[in-house]
């Protein structure tokens, strides 16, 4: 009775899709009675990936990282390789594959963009930095790597953001180095190494000279670019290590994501950057939590991504989601990105985007 219900109007939809919704609804039905949950319960934990969405292969493995790049409606993916894909130029309404960028000798783990300046910024695994010219926006066949920055750190660089004036790029490793280059001459202007803050992500804070980081240690740090010897401020440590963090559009508040598995950790936090203390925090996930960004302009809404292949979207007045996504994949749910008109993107470890919207 229960697949008839599930599968009621599936019949048009892809053979991953349908095994995904019979999978949910032997896994309901042979742990609803444990549960004592009531049929409406069950119906409803089915019914949560019965909904309309685009989906296609970017890469054959994971999604390490995604730009979205607005001005050319255009979506950059990073993987063993670099793709260039047409937001909505696709079969449905879906992405289609414009370019592929090789130049990194492993795996690329973070991009970063200046549209305006027609550059594209990517690192690897092999510790090197690329910049690549994409100043042809109408053909991105003619993107071309423009120069190659090898060994710029010991070890992976997982952390890429350039500064609100586009003149500078912040660059982050495991090596617990950050580097602030110029992006013009691509020399180095400061340099800071603080133990064991293995770096997860930078973002900088608005249009001020700050910018937040991310750490293994468990920490969000809060910098000064204009003076790095040390943090301006570091926030609380966490129990669990920090994977993520993103800047509200009123430069007054930063969400972190957290590791953790079964329940315990995966949340995001709430920090208040101006009053410098944990706000609030947010608990859905069951597992690592990947990423977590505010909507473009919003200081109010923003969304989570989990290896529990949940999308989660949040507002920060409210302790529970306003409303949860679970694209129809078994794969744990690594990056994200947010398009325009909300339109988000979301990278899974079996190297699908699924586009959603809320």
């Amino acid at each position: 009775l229960l697949l008839n219900r599930v599968c009621e109007g599936q019949a048009a939809a892809p053979a991953e899709r349908m095994r995904d919704l019979m999978y949910r609804a032997f896994t309901c039905c042979s742990r609803g009675p444990k549960l004592g949950a009531p049929e409406d319960e069950v119906a409803a934990e089915v019914a949560l990936s019965a909904y309309s969405l685009q989906s296609f292969k970017a890469h054959p493995q994971n999604v390490n990282g995604m730009r979205v790049l607005a001005d050319r409606d255009q979506l950059v993916t990073c993987s063993d390789i670099i793709k260039v894909f047409a937001m909505g130029g696709g079969e449905g309404g879906g992405c289609s594959e414009l370019a592929s960028l090789e130049g990194h000798e492993r795996d690329v783990r973070t991009i970063a963009a200046c549209e305006s300046l027609g550059l594209l910024f990517s690192a690897s695994r092999d510790c090197s930095l690329v910049y690549w010219d994409i100043s042809s926006p109408s053909d991105p066949a003619q993107y071309r790597m423009r120069a190659k920055l090898a060994n710029l750190h010991q070890l992976i660089i997982t952390a890429l953001a350039p500064n609100p004036a586009l003149s500078a790029l912040l660059s982050g490793s495991r090596d617990s180095t950050i580097r602030l280059l110029d992006i013009e001459s691509q020399s180095c202007l400061h340099s800071i190494t603080t133990p064991r803050n293995l770096v997860t992500d930078i973002v900088w804070v608005g249009q001020s000279a700050q910018f937040v980081q991310t750490s293994e240690d468990k920490q969000l740090y809060l910098w000064d670019s204009r003076q790095m010897t040390q943090p301006a401020h570091v926030f609380p440590r966490k129990s669990w290590i920090q994977t993520h963090c993103h800047v509200s559009s009123d430069e007054r508040l930063c969400v972190s994501s957290s590791n953790g598995f079964d329940g315990q950790g995966c949340e995001v936090s709430l920090w208040d950057l101006r009053a410098q203390k944990l706000q609030k925090e947010f608990r859905s996930h069951s597992q690592t939590v990947h990423a977590c960004e505010f909507y473009p302009g919003s200081s109010s809404h923003f969304v989570s991504v989990s290896n529990d292949s949940t999308v989660s979207k949040w507002s920060v007045d409210a302790a529970t989601p306003v409303d949860t996504k679970r694209p129809p994949t078994y794969s744990g749910l690594v990056s994200l990105a947010i398009g325009p008109a909300e339109q988000v993107f979301v990278g899974a470890v079996s190297g699908d985007v699924y586009s959603i919207k809320f």
